[in-house]
């Protein structure tokens, strides 16, 4: 399609969906459930080819599909459906003192003409969960996925084209030239999952028309492994959370202090955990997933100057396979503790004091996620009550993000406002105050003229 023709296509489809969200069709409960349901349906129909397709671009297994992207999207549904039918009616709130003669109430409202744009790394998933939230709120949507996962944008253009109307959702894919023109359309809500720095273009096109804005960026979330942690556990879901995608997840622990007395015994249990999950072989495993592409692999290959290797740091890049990586003597200044690094690379640092990491995460932007293994109460409370993060997780890593009843979202450089579960909800939604008042009974007090000895009574009830 040639641009011109392109540009006609996003216009013509902006005021298509412009038209039908003023016919208030998609505020009626029963057309949510309609949708959310036959969404559901269709998923569990192409669940096969999203598998198939998520292993094309990214040699995710079926397994790993499933928990990280296709499960996660179909427990939001299952979710969603249950707060349409709660939210869909006002929310009665208490009246205070001054209008006891009126009901107090929050009426949930959609946001509008809602644009997401979802990137490749789980591209199912970043481009569903968002999306199931928006139609349950009752927007029209337009969805713009990345071309870096070409496999599965088919499947999820089939997927919306068959259960949507265009007026209602509509999908495009392409590159950056869409981008800027999408972002050129006054949309009432844009929702981005993506890079800080294209965090800033969205909220910049944002601005010109005072639209909301959701931005899901990322940043270099920290693990910390104290001297009173279960080793143990610690190397295995460290292990985890840095494998999953291969390192390719926006909350993917970043970079790791442990403290200098474990340091060994971490860097050993961790190696053993590797050979655990896949054997002594793990470039053979089709289980193991691999860097997006070629581009990245450089990326990632280079960053191996930056320290010592003391575990892994082998890499093919034919089959754009990276072994799990942990490597020392890294600058604090170098690329790879300066830069998000989206890939198995490991920085490990040691310490002997925790006041000092807290002191360095409190120095450098706010992360996406903070991961804090240690049996210590007292250092527990520390860490969170003197770090800021998106989210957080104690002895674990990645797990928060699977709770729909906790918000997921980051905080200044690392995003702007939260969804899943109620709170996607809430997120494509405007909040409107309701106050109905009795014509039956009126308070004289509010009404001129007041006089000093009304002033006297209002101050000592008010």
């Amino acid at each position: 399609m040639e641009n011109t023709q392109l540009q006609q296509y996003i216009d013509n489809t902006f005021d298509a969906q412009k038209a039908f969200f003023l016919s208030g069709k998609t505020k009626h409960k029963d057309f949510k459930l309609f949708y959310l349901k036959k969404l559901y349906a269709e998923l569990e129909k192409q669940e096969k080819a999203i598998t198939e397709a998520l292993f094309s671009d990214l040699h995710k297994s079926e397994f790993e599909a499933y928990i990280t992207e296709v499960g996660l999207v179909k427990s939001e549904i299952r979710h969603q459906m249950k707060l349409v039918r709660k939210y869909s009616k006002p929310q009665c709130v208490k009246s205070s003192l001054f209008v006891l003669n009126a009901k107090s109430a929050i009426h949930y409202e959609p946001d509008g003409l809602t644009l997401i744009v979802s990137p490749w790394n789980y591209p199912f998933h970043l481009a569903m969960m968002p999306l199931v939230g928006a139609v349950a709120a009752g927007n029209c949507v337009v969805l713009k996925l990345s071309p870096l996962s070409p496999s599965i944008n088919v499947v999820i253009t089939k997927i919306i084209k068959t259960v949507f109307e265009p007026e209602h959702v509509a999908v495009f894919d392409g590159h950056r030239d869409v981008n800027e023109y999408l972002f050129s359309k006054p949309f009432d809500h844009i929702f981005l999952t993506g890079s800080p720095e294209l965090g800033k273009v969205a909220m910049k096109a944002a601005a010109n028309n005072l639209a909301k804005v959701t931005l899901e960026l990322g940043g270099k979330s920290p693990c910390v492994i104290d001297k009173t942690a279960d080793i143990e556990m610690a190397a295995k879901r460290v292990a985890f959370g840095k494998i999953i995608n291969s390192g390719q997840t926006c909350i993917a622990p970043d970079y790791i202090f442990v403290h200098k007395d474990v340091k060994q015994k971490f860097i050993s249990l961790f190696e053993e955990n590797i050979n655990r999950f896949y054997g002594g072989k793990i470039e053979e495993t089709e289980e193991y997933p691999r860097i997006i592409s070629d581009k990245a692999m450089q990326r990632l290959v280079g960053l191996l100057e930056c320290g010592k290797v003391v575990y892994g740091g082998t890499y093919d890049l034919k089959t754009r396979f990276f072994h799990p990586t942990l490597i020392e003597d890294v600058s604090m200044d170098s690329e790879l503790m300066q830069k998000e690094i989206f890939g198995p690379i490991f920085p490990l640092h040691t310490f002997d004091d925790i006041d000092e990491v807290i002191k360095f995460i409190t120095s450098r932007p706010k992360p996406l996620a903070l991961y804090y293994f240690s049996s210590n109460k007292e250092n527990i409370k520390k860490m969170m009550n003197n770090t800021s993060s998106g989210g957080a997780c104690i002895n674990d890593t990645l797990m928060h993000i699977v709770n729909p009843n906790l918000p997921f979202g980051g905080v200044q450089n690392s995003g702007i406002g939260n969804y899943h579960g109620r709170f996607s909800y809430e997120t494509f939604s405007h909040k409107k105050a309701v106050l109905n008042t009795s014509t039956k009974v009126d308070f004289f007090v509010k009404y001129p003229p007041f006089g000093v000895e009304r002033i006297k009574w209002i101050k000592k009830i008010f």
